[in-house]
């Protein structure tokens, strides 16, 4: 009977402990597309600092709308290329385009 309780107790821990690194694996992937955001939102900053709405940033860039919204929420990374005309458009060094990114 002893020992019947215990292969309980014992599969209730491990299902506890799924459940926690469960739990802990969401938040992290939560926490680092905040994160990314975060990072997003200086290059948007960049685009403010010098001046440009949404509309003079694409033109000048040479993207999309969408590219542009999607770089700057953090869900796509700017070419190499790009980070080199952002820094020419946004008058900061590729350094400052670069670190925002944080790669």
């Amino acid at each position: 009977m002893f020992h019947g309780k215990l292969g309980y107790w014992k599969k209730m821990a491990q299902y506890v402990l799924i459940m926690i690194y469960e739990h802990i694996t969401k938040c992290a992937i939560i926490y680092s597309k905040e994160v990314d955001k975060l990072k997003a939102s200086g290059i948007r900053q960049l685009r403010i600092r010098a001046k440009l709405d949404t509309s003079m940033a694409i033109e000048k860039l040479g993207i999309s709308k969408s590219m542009l919204y999607k770089i700057e929420q953090g869900d796509r990374s700017p070419s190499k290329s790009l980070i080199m005309v952002m820094s020419g458009v946004y008058k900061c060094s590729i350094e400052d385009v670069f670190n925002t990114l944080n790669f």
